[in-house]
């Protein structure tokens, strides 16, 4: 069967962990006119940051500009906010009325990469769905034929080329990443200025695949591929997988509050920590693994340069944190900024049982944009590969204000249910992001929502990984 089987059904999704909290107050529902609402502060740089010059050095070893991007007219469909030029190497889907998934609407914009080989003449045969190119042509992309069921490229081939993202637009090597000196040199504050800016510009890009919150087109397919293939198979179901970045010693600091408040929910969530960036505090650790928390790793050093390794310093790197590995029963590994590459993950399957670098839709990493385009594990150059699908603090590089940052991910969470993909939360305990008692009250209400949108389902990402095998 060419279909990729990432868990231990044939959809996709393990045996569910019933892990309901205790009894609660019924939800305090946010308006939806609060997105609108939410708070667009001026992003400009400090008085300070001025006169030592730092504010246009930094945006130019980024890559993006020292001014404030100018703000674009996007066309709306459904729910989504989409760039209005095509994107070259991407088609947009119509999939038949009878077999379209329930969770598309009728407005909703389908639209999925393809590899840049010739295509397959379908001609005309049972067509499930049709791709329209971007120089208008109208053509058969799935059908039912008397050999089965055929796409206009190898479904293997197809899924592997998005899976791997092949189609990513990843741009040049940023210069920061070049220097003698690690990016973090600068002071936190700009740093968090310049990622603001950073997400602001790539979202203000004319042509631009995939796009928050979600691009619903391979989920689409996949769905079709799966109707004909196994019809009689069950129904995904979504869990919570609650994962943490701590980058700096400060973060440290925020880490039991906001692990407290996953406990007073019954849940339990993995933490990733940089080995040598910063004094790790290991009374805080045994905290963790003595209240039943994981323990991850992230990296040796947080300076985005891990990908950019040739392999044996890769391999170096990461045998200096072997003995952090056995000291806290390490499993799981996440890169600094969601920088990733086919040799890292080639790498890191010696070392750990599972990564989370990949994003289902990315418009963060400083690398360019891509993600994996799916909310369902699998496996990806011989390890487990858990697709983060929702970096919590991302509204906030928006200018969103934390009190609306739960309602910003409603429609993305109310999607990854529809679909029956995993609802993996990324946090940062650090305080400029969310280390704060705004964003961990915000948090605590954006886990109460998560939590009734899934019937009280989650999982630590260790056990997630453990369910998934091989695609065959």
């Amino acid at each position: 069967m060419n279909e990729f089987q990432p868990c231990a059904d044939n959809l996709g999704m393990p045996a569910i962990q019933d892990c309901k909290p205790e009894a609660r107050e019924p939800l305090t529902s946010v308006s939806a006119d609060l997105i609108a609402a939410k708070r667009q502060r001026e992003l400009r740089p400090t008085q300070s940051d001025r006169s030592v010059g730092l504010w246009p050095l930094a945006a130019r070893c980024l890559g993006i500009s020292a001014r404030t991007p100018t703000s674009r007219t996007v066309s709306v469909r459904g729910s989504q906010s989409v760039a209005s030029a095509s994107v070259p190497g991407v088609v947009e889907l119509e999939i038949a009325d009878d077999i379209c998934p329930a969770w598309v609407a009728p407005e909703t914009r389908l639209r999925v990469p393809v590899p840049p080989t010739r295509s397959v003449d379908l001609g005309d045969h049972d067509v499930l769905a049709w791709g329209v190119w971007n120089d208008g042509r109208r053509s058969p992309i799935l059908a039912q034929t008397g050999a089965g069921l055929e796409t206009a490229f190898p479904w293997e081939t197809w899924t592997e080329y998005i899976l791997t993202e092949s189609y990513a637009s990843w741009r040049r090597r940023p210069l920061y990443t070049r220097l003698p000196v690690s990016y973090r040199v600068l002071p936190s504050g700009l740093r968090y200025r310049l990622a603001m800016r950073m997400c602001r510009s790539r979202r203000a890009e004319e042509q631009s695949f995939p796009t928050p919150l979600f691009e619903g087109g391979f989920e689409a397919l996949r769905h079709v591929w799966r109707s004909v293939t196994d019809p009689l198979a069950g129904a995904p179901a979504s869990r919570l997988c609650l994962t943490h970045d701590v980058d700096s010693e400060e973060g440290f600091r925020f880490v039991k509050d906001l692990a407290g408040v996953e406990l007073s929910l019954g849940l339990r969530s993995s933490w990733n920590i940089v080995v040598a960036e910063y004094p790790v505090d290991a009374s805080i650790v045994h905290w963790l693994m003595d209240h039943g928390f994981e323990i991850g790793l992230h990296d040796y050093v947080h300076d985005n340069k891990l990908i950019y390794l040739s392999e044996c310093a890769l391999r170096r790197r990461l045998d200096r944190c072997l003995g952090f590995i056995e000291r806290w029963n390490v499993a799981g590994f996440r890169s600094p900024s969601w920088f990733r590459s086919p040799r890292l993950l080639r790498v890191l399957r010696d070392y750990v049982q599972y990564d989370c670098s990949c994003l289902d839709f990315d418009w963060l990493c400083p690398a360019g944009r891509g993600g994996v385009l799916t909310a369902t594990p699998f496996v990806h150059h011989g390890i487990v590969e858990i697709p983060t699908t929702l970096p919590f603090e991302a509204p906030l590089l928006e200018s969103c204000d934390p009190a609306l940052v739960p309602a910003y991910w409603r429609p993305k969470v109310d999607w990854l249910v529809a679909v029956g993909g995993q609802i993996v939360v990324n946090t940062h305990p650090d305080p400029e992001y969310s280390g704060n008692l705004d964003m961990i009250r915000s948090y605590g209400r954006f886990l109460e929502e998560a939590l009734e949108s899934c019937n009280g389902r989650w999982s630590l990402p260790r056990a997630l990984a453990a369910e998934v095998r091989p695609r065959v």
